[in-house]
């Protein structure tokens, strides 16, 4: 009995967490910010090196890429290509910090950098001071379709098989 009414208020909660979620997935059509294009997809093995920075003032409280709500204290990034949301680890290669990242938005659109963290993922990784950092980003795709599941009550990569990179190579450019 009450392994029961642990298993209806496991389902109560998952279902209020659905409901109380602003956001939606996306993945996106190819887009272009100034003269640089830009391809969405669902790189499950997505692995890069480059520059960070971060944002906060400016966009707190303003809506995500993915109908969120920006919040500079909360952890969490934009990236150019990424799901929307997706879960990444990045890794200060300045320091050896590493943070778990929910993506939310997109960009960077400025100076070839690869993510742009929230001003409390900054503190975390120890690099706000200094506003830019070299970093690397792995896609983790176990972690994103646990928070798919949660969100959206299913994984959100299945379905959209089409945009999924399996074995997508890095350009040189992004090997460092």
């Amino acid at each position: 009995m009450i392994k029961f009414f642990l298993t209806i208020i496991i389902l109560c909660s998952s279902n209020q967490l659905h409901a109380a979620y602003k956001g939606h997935f996306k993945i996106g059509k190819p887009y272009q910010i100034f003269d640089q294009w830009y391809y969405p997809e669902a790189n499950v093995n997505y692995e890069e090196i480059g520059v960070a920075s971060w944002y906060g003032p400016k966009f707190n409280r303003k809506k995500t890429a993915n109908g969120e709500i920006f919040k500079k204290h909360h952890i969490s990034a934009a990236h150019p290509t990424l799901p929307l949301p997706s879960i990444v680890e990045v890794l200060n290669l300045e320091n050896g910090k590493t943070l778990i990242v929910r993506i939310n938005d997109r960009g960077p659109f400025a100076k070839d950098r690869i993510i742009d963290l929230s001003e409390k993922a900054a503190k975390k990784l120890e690099f706000k001071e200094q506003g830019t950092t070299l970093v690397k980003v792995n896609f983790l795709k176990k972690e994103t379709n646990e928070l798919h599941q949660k969100l959206f009550g299913k994984i959100m990569l299945k379905s959209h098989p089409e945009n999924i990179a399996e074995n997508h190579s890095l350009s040189e450019a992004n090997k460092l």
